[in-house]
């Protein structure tokens, strides 16, 4: 394990001491914390919470996952940073993201969509 991930989960760690327990994705959460943990180690992946929504950062991406509508499903959104030339809206639901089409149940499903997509997009980069 990297210098760089332990200080990551220690960060996430203390934000985790902070965190709004009665946000819907909090309760997501706690459910698969173990698991989360798991593939987020395997992947130098970091994940937090922030105000309503969990943060992922991956070695080339970052994205939330947020709660939403009435069942409080959740939705993920990604920041463009590895693809020059597109902007995401700032006056989008989530600022500078934009929205996946994809609809998973699960947290870790969600991180191992997120896997795949930068794995993909490191191979097959956009063109601009």
């Amino acid at each position: 394990m990297n210098e760089y991930f332990l200080i990551k989960q220690r960060n996430m760690e203390e934000e985790l001491a902070f965190v709004d327990e009665t946000a819907p994705i909090w309760k997501y959460y706690q459910q698969e914390e173990d698991a989360i943990m798991d593939i987020c180690m395997e992947n130098f992946i970091t994940c937090f919470l922030q105000g309503k929504s969990l943060v992922i950062e991956t070695p080339v991406s970052t994205w939330k996952i947020i709660t939403n509508g009435r069942k409080k499903s959740m939705f993920l959104y990604h920041r463009n940073e590895m693809e020059t030339g597109v902007i995401d809206d700032s006056n989008a639901l989530i600022p500078n993201y934009h929205s996946q089409s994809c609809r998973r149940n699960t947290i870790v499903e969600y991180l191992e969509y997120i896997i795949a997509h930068d794995f993909y997009r490191e191979k097959n980069p956009v063109k601009s």
